[in-house]
């Protein structure tokens, strides 16, 4: 009988191994996989392949705002994907400065300008003008990475921000803020 149940669960264990089940294992881009999706993105057509886009969100000191680059379907390379990235980013942060439950709820672009629109968590962002700041950087370098967009208007549920939690003129069109890239 122990004959029988060691080669059940051998059986079972080199079943599982050469069929890739197991243990969930991190997914990690080393080389052997970059390789391989490589050679799954030449057999795809083009249309379905992946777009980068970049995303701001703060540094750890909180001085500055710095890029990172996300993949996404190239279909959903679009600026409320961006900020929606961004939020995620900011939410995984050791120190997040947007609220929680911050959402977008539209982006519209019109002459070079992006009007966003968030919802109503924004009036609870917190941090006075070192959170105000960061909080425009990240969002204004983040739409400006798109070649169409050079300014950036905001707005919470339809209604243009006079003030957020700082000292900035919200109703201004803000532009690429460079100097608070960390580089």
């Amino acid at each position: 009988m122990k004959k029988i149940y060691l080669i059940v669960v051998s059986a079972v264990y080199i079943i599982t191994a050469f069929s890739g089940c197991g243990p969930a294992q991190p997914r990690s881009r080393t080389a052997a996989s970059v390789s391989s999706s490589a050679a799954l993105s030449e057999q795809r057509p083009p249309a379905s392949r992946d777009s980068r886009m970049t995303v701001y969100i703060p540094t750890e000191t909180a001085l500055y705002v710095k890029p990172i680059t996300v993949t996404v379907p190239a279909g959903e390379k679009n600026p409320k994907n961006a900020l929606t990235a961004m939020l995620q980013l900011d939410r995984q942060q050791k120190h997040p400065i947007l609220p929680e439950a911050l959402s977008i709820q539209s982006v519209d672009v019109e002459k070079g300008t992006a009007y966003v629109n968030f919802s109503k968590e924004l009036h609870g962002l917190q941090g006075g003008n070192t959170a105000e700041s960061l909080f425009i950087a990240m969002t204004v370098n983040t739409l400006t990475e798109f070649p169409d967009i050079q300014s950036v208007q905001f707005s919470i549920q339809g209604r243009p921000i006079k003030k957020l939690s700082g000292y900035r003129d919200m109703t201004a069109h803000f532009q690429r803020e460079k100097d608070m890239i960390y580089e």
